[in-house]
């Protein structure tokens, strides 16, 4: 299952975004699944391997999310760089009117 999981985060980090995973997507179940029954057993070792899939799968979803974040950043730049720009219109004014007055 590591390996599936490795072979899954290596095709991420690769694809730079362009590789979409799903929440249904069938490594990323079968990991969690895994890690379910994993977790059940009273086992130390069992434990621990379900902690090493948790984090990993962590690592995958966290890296799925990423273009999508990326896209979020852009908009709300986007949003404050066109608020800039107003701000410094309203300011170019407000120093115009300013200088006519005095």
């Amino acid at each position: 299952m590591m390996t599936e999981l490795n072979n899954l985060q290596q095709d991420l980090i690769q694809s730079n975004g362009r590789l979409q995973i799903t929440p249904d997507d069938a490594t990323i179940l079968a990991g969690k699944r895994l890690m379910t029954d994993l977790k059940k057993s009273d086992n130390v070792h069992h434990s621990v391997a379900a902690k090493s899939l948790k984090s990993k799968i962590d690592e995958i979803e966290h890296l799925a999310s990423l273009p999508q974040k990326e896209a979020e950043l852009s908009k709300i730049n986007a949003e404050n760089e066109e608020r800039c720009r107003m701000l410094e219109e309203h300011a170019e004014g407000v120093n115009r009117f300013a200088f006519h007055n005095s």
